[in-house]
């Protein structure tokens, strides 16, 4: 029986010690890493973040910061105020994965055209093929 993505993504955490395949698997996610881009510029409050990536669904959002909150690479503050007040911000650990990031990221730019084909060809392989003869239906025997 298959479950849906979204129940296998929520289900999904980090183990307690999260070593580099989980760190990994976090970075496959291009949602996580414009969060930690954009907060390397600076703290962000949560309606903040939120606005900059509107375009995110919501429970993909929540669950990549619960991701990158267990990974240890952001932290949140949430303030004692009447209108809840969280403000997200890189750890230690979160400003020291910057670098790295960015020679990923130069690598991905550099290499995006083998990058590209290389998804097409698999996308094309993955298509059933349209020269294979599909089986009659009792009707058409």
């Amino acid at each position: 029986m298959k479950s849906s993505r979204r129940k296998t993504r929520a289900k999904r955490a980090l183990p307690d010690a999260a070593g580099p395949e989980q760190i990994l698997e976090l970075f496959a996610n291009d949602l996580a890493i414009r969060i930690v881009q954009v907060l390397d510029r600076a703290p962000k409050l949560y309606d903040e973040l939120r606005h900059e990536f509107k375009s995110a669904p919501q429970s993909s959002f929540g669950q990549t910061m619960r991701d990158l909150q267990e990974a240890g690479l952001v932290w949140r503050k949430a303030y004692p105020t009447s209108a809840a007040r969280v403000e997200y911000s890189l750890t230690s650990l979160g400003k020291s994965f910057i670098e790295p990031l960015q020679v990923f990221c130069e690598w991905a730019y550099v290499h995006e055209r083998e990058l590209t084909a290389v998804a097409a060809r698999r996308a094309k392989q993955s298509k059933p093929s349209e020269t294979r003869k599909r089986p009659r239906s009792k009707r058409q025997r």
